[in-house]
This record gives C-alpha cells, sequence and structure tokens, in this order.
C-alpha cells in the first residue's frame, strides 16, 4: 500500500471527495464524531512533523495546526504544510499525523504520531460512504 494518497487539502481543486472532505472540516468547526456503517468519521485537529534539516533530522510537531477527516487512522484530506518561523523554513517529513491535543503539553514522542495519510484503499472506502458521511455531518447530499 503506498500510503501518500490523501486528497489534496488546496482550495478549487475538482475533487468531489475532497470537497466534501472540506465541507465536512467546515461544517463541523471543532472536534466532532459521527459513525458511518460502524465506522467512526472524525474531524480532528492534527499536526505533523516538520525539519529545517533536508534529512528530515531534528523533527518536530508544526505549531500551525489543521482540521482534518479522519478515518480509521487515515486522514483523508491532507493539510500538512511546510511552517515558517520567520526566521527558516521548516519542510514537512513524511506522510505521518498526530492529534494536536497529545502534543500540546509536550512531546509525546513517536507514539504520538498515530495517524496516517489515506490510501488508495482507504479513499475508496470514503468514496463508497461519501452520500452516508454527507448525511451524518448535515451536508446536503
Amino acid at each position: 500500500m503506498e500510503p501518500e494518497h490523501a486528497l489534496e487539502g488546496t482550495p478549487g481543486e475538482p475533487d468531489s471527495l475532497a470537497e466534501l472532505a472540506r465541507a465536512v472540516v467546515a461544517t463541523a468547526g471543532d472536534r466532532v464524531r459521527h459513525e458511518v456503517g460502524g465506522v467512526a468519521y472524525v474531524v480532528e485537529e492534527v499536526t505533523w512533523p516538520v525539519s529545517a534539516n533536508e534529512d528530515g533530522s531534528s523533527a518536530f510537531a508544526c505549531p500551525h495546526t489543521a482540521f482534518t477527516l479522519v478515518r480509521e487512522g487515515a486522514a483523508l484530506l491532507d493539510v500538512r504544510r511546510d511552517y515558517w518561523d520567520g526566521n527558516a523554513w521548516y519542510r514537512v517529513v513524511g506522510d505521518r499525523l498526530g492529534r494536536w491535543m497529545r502534543f500540546r503539553i509536550g512531546s509525546p514522542g513517536e507514539r504520538g504520531w498515530d495517524l496516517h495519510l489515506a490510501t488508495e484503499e482507504e479513499l475508496a472506502a470514503f468514496a463508497g460512504e461519501a452520500r452516508a458521511v454527507a448525511e451524518a455531518f448535515g451536508l446536503p447530499a
């Protein structure tokens, strides 16, 4: 499985699944969870590792968080971005994400990176449940 297939979080993208995921996140406004066919869909505030080094060493949790739609540990909308602290750029490292609530007080270490970008199989499952997801989050189907 290739993990880097999550839907891009870029506005204006024609993909209807990306539009649905963005609409769910925008409608939720905060952490919200709904069950669809026995599967949990959760709008989560997430962070991702960034590093100033090309090899990804000395990575840390990006302080600029974002909300994404998560299905069984898979981020359906790729919201990761590079980070500029006013002095240097820090590039995204890998395809992992973590729930921001775990990083607010300090670094939980590797166990904090418990989410990943959705694979093609996970996106296909989301596509099959899209209408029900829209209804569960109060969007027009």
